[in-house]
Parts: C-alpha cells; structure tokens; sequence
C-alpha cells in the first residue's frame, strides 16, 4: 500500500514542471509549465554534477581555458532574452572578473503572437488586463536589463534592439556598428554550429571574422544541447570557461534567472521568459556552465 501511494506521488510530481516562484497563490495555477520534454530535464538534472566535474576538470587542464575571459572589451549578443543566463552567465561573470568592459547586445526582443497570447491568458485567467506588443516588449527589456545587471553588467552597457525576428544580414550591421565603437572587441554569440545553437547571429559573426571584419571571435554552445550530448556521450567540442566554486558565482545566475522566473504584478514582474524558457532556465541554474569554441570548429 505505502509503495503505491509513493508511486502516485512521483508520477503526479512528474506530471510538470513548475517555474520558480516566491509566493504561494492560485495564480501559480497558470504557471504550470507543461514541458514535453520532461524526461529530457530529469536526464539534465541527473547530468548536472556528472557535467559540473568533466568540465570543471576540462576548464582546468585546457591550454585555452585561460584565453576566455582577458582584460578588453567583450560584447555578447543574445538572440533572445534568457539565453545569457542559459548559455553564457558564466562566460560574463569570468569577463567582468578579469576586468574586461562587458556589453550585452540583445538582437530580438523574443516577441512572438504565440507567447503574447498565452501571457494574455494567464491574465484573464486572474481578470487582470491583458498586454499589448508594446507592453509585453517593454516588460522583456525591463526583465532582460535587469537579468544582465544581476551578472553584473553595467545598467548602461546594456542595449536591447526592436527586432522582433532578426537575419543574417542584419546581425552583421550590429556587429559591424560594435566594432565601430569599440575597435578590436571581443565579439560573442551563440555557436553556428548544428546541434549546438544552430544561431543565426554564430553564422554572421563567423561570416564576419572569415571575411576578416573583425579579429576575435567566440561561440557558445546551447546550454541544453551540450546536456543531452554529455548524456548521449557525444564530444563537446570547445572549452569551459574558468569556473568559480565560490557561491559568488552560482548566486548572480539565480538572480538573474530570478528576475525572468519572479511573478509580482505589484512589481511589474510577469514571469515572460520563466514561463516560455522554464526548463532551460532551471537545467542551467543547476549546472551553471558555459562552454565556448573558436571559430571554425566543426
């Protein structure tokens, strides 16, 4: 009896996947995030030890690892808001630590009818009025300034773009622009490659740096992507960025994950990118990692 009743207990816990919250209400109700990929995120949680020692171990014996954060200017440019706290945190905190002048570029703002219609929902829901593009873009920048200034961005060296979808071409005018201001930077993004990003903004940048536009270039790989081929025993080509045990480090991820997760209409916290990015939010708040390749990398 006692063994079915745990059972019911695990499989009704399973059943979703809930963003992180600091209260307790019926409005949580509508917060549930139905992941289909759950089975994914349990295999992640397993990982994220199992991953924390490889790379820490890969960080520290790796002839570049120290070529990853130096004493210039750094600019990341995020193609939707969340994925400087999925996929590069650590990458930025390791920059600002070594005294690098760091610029966060987000290229999109992450507007879609889809996520609009079902924050829209939620809101009515709790009769509350709905938000229009306009609002809901303005709450992204709010939550994605924010997030960056809690990895300890400078409020000021935070720049958040109109696009709502963005190419190729246009990538490379923002970069291109970037490099006008800030001569020999740094420049940063997601990697090109499939399977680990698949980023529009990699291929521009990549383009660009084989065009020789600019001289240095790095990418990122797709925090979820380099989870499941560590699960899958797949080599994950690039290097960890150096990595702090101190919970210095760990801590300014959470907040930052905290200001996209947090749910405080009082505070004009809507929970935008918590609710549409739960799962990678959380997978990388367990195993905050960022791992990077030079360009070319195949």
């Amino acid at each position: 009896m006692h063994s079915s009743i745990t059972s019911a207990k695990k499989q009704k816990k399973n059943k979703t996947l809930r963003v992180t919250l600091r209260f307790f209400s019926p409005f949580s109700l509508f917060l549930r995030y139905n992941y289909d990929r759950r089975k994914e995120v349990d295999i992640m949680k397993k990982l994220g030890l199992v991953s924390l020692i490889v790379l820490m171990m890969g960080g520290l014996f790796s002839p570049h690892s120290t070529q990853a954060a130096t004493k210039q200017n750094a600019v990341f440019y995020v193609e939707t808001p969340g994925q400087e706290v999925t996929s590069m945190a650590m990458g930025i905190q390791n920059h600002i630590k070594n005294g690098a002048n760091v610029k966060v570029v987000y290229l999109t703002t992450g507007y879609t009818r889809e996520n609009l219609q079902t924050v829209n929902d939620r809101l009515r829901f709790v009769h509350m009025q709905t938000l229009t593009k306009t609002k809901y873009i303005q709450l992204k920048k709010q939550d994605a300034t924010r997030a960056a200034v809690a990895l300890g961005v400078k409020k000021e060296n935070v720049e958040f773009l109109s696009y709502d979808t963005i190419t190729k071409d246009q990538v490379k005018n923002v970069i291109l622009a970037q490099e006008k201001k800030t001569p020999n930077a740094s420049h940063k993004t997601l990697s090109y490659m499939k399977n680990r990003g698949n980023s529009v903004a990699g291929q521009a940048l990549l383009d660009l740096y084989n065009a020789k536009k600019v001289k240095d270039a790095r990418f990122y790989v797709e925090h979820e992507a380099m989870l499941k081929a560590l699960g899958s025993n797949q080599k994950v080509i690039g290097f960890s960025e150096a990595y702090s045990l101190s919970s210095k480090f760990k801590q300014a991820i959470q907040a930052a994950a905290d200001e996209y997760a947090d749910l405080n209409y009082a505070k004009n916290q809507y929970c935008l990118v918590g609710t549409e990015m739960a799962g990678p939010l959380e997978t990388a708040t367990l195993s905050p990692r960022s791992i990077v390749h030079v360009p070319n990398a195949k």
